[in-house]
C-alpha cells in the first residue's frame, strides 16, 4: 500500500509541473493588492471553506494561504516573515503563488491558519463552515477538497513540499498531512 501511494503522489507532483509555465509573480504584497484583490475578486465573490459572500475586501475577509507562509518559511528556514521576503527569491514567489491563496472569512482564517488538513473519524462533529475540527486539525467540506489539494499539488511542484505526507484514502481521496517535523 505504501508503494501504491508513492506512486500516486509522484503521479500527482508530474501532473502538476504545468505550473512552471505560468506567470511567476515575486512581490506577495503586490501580488495580494494588485492581482488578488484588484482583479481576481475586486468585485467580490465567495470565501473557499465558509462559503460566505462578499462583494469587496474588508476586515471581515481576508486572504488565506492554503499552504500557510509559517510553513513555508519553516521549510525555506529563511527566519521571520521580513527576513523571508528581503533574502529569500523562493519564498517572494511562493507567497506570491496565486494558486495558493483563496479569500476566507477573516476570524475562521485566524483560527485555521495553522492547522494542517487531515480527515478525521465521522465521530468528530461538523461544526462552523462545514468543517471537522480537533485541535491543530481541520477535515474541511469534501467540495473544497479538490481545491486544497490542486493548491497543495502545485506547491509540491515547486519542490518546497518536501516534508508533505499524501496518503490515499478509500473514502475521501488524497488526504495530506502538513508539515512534518524536520528530524
Amino acid at each position: 500500500m505504501k508503494d501504491i501511494c508513492s506512486v500516486l503522489a509522484c503521479l500527482v507532483a508530474l501532473t502538476c509541473t504545468s505550473t512552471f509555465a505560468q506567470t511567476q509573480l515575486n512581490d506577495p504584497k503586490e501580488t495580494l493588492k494588485n492581482e488578488f484583490w484588484g482583479k481576481l475578486y475586486s468585485t467580490g465573490g465567495e470565501t473557499l471553506i465558509c462559503k460566505k459572500k462578499f462583494s469587496k475586501k474588508s476586515i471581515l475577509v481576508t486572504e488565506s494561504y492554503i499552504y500557510s507562509t509559517l510553513w513555508i518559511r519553516d521549510n525555506l528556514e529563511c527566519g521571520t516573515p521580513r527576513q523571508c521576503r528581503e533574502h529569500s527569491a523562493t519564498y517572494r514567489r511562493l507567497t506570491s503563488d496565486l494558486h495558493n491563496i483563496y479569500p476566507e472569512d477573516a476570524r475562521f482564517e485566524l483560527e485555521r491558519r495553522a492547522a494542517k488538513f487531515e480527515e478525521l473519524d465521522h465521530s468528530v462533529p461538523v461544526s462552523e463552515c462545514n468543517i471537522r475540527r480537533v485541535f491543530g486539525v481541520i477535515d474541511p467540506p469534501d467540495d473544497v477538497k479538490g481545491d486544497i489539494a490542486r493548491s497543495l499539488c502545485t506547491c509540491m511542484s515547486l519542490t518546497i513540499c518536501r516534508y508533505t505526507e499524501i496518503s490515499v484514502n478509500s473514502s475521501a481521496g488524497i488526504t495530506s498531512t502538513l508539515p512534518q517535523q524536520r528530524r
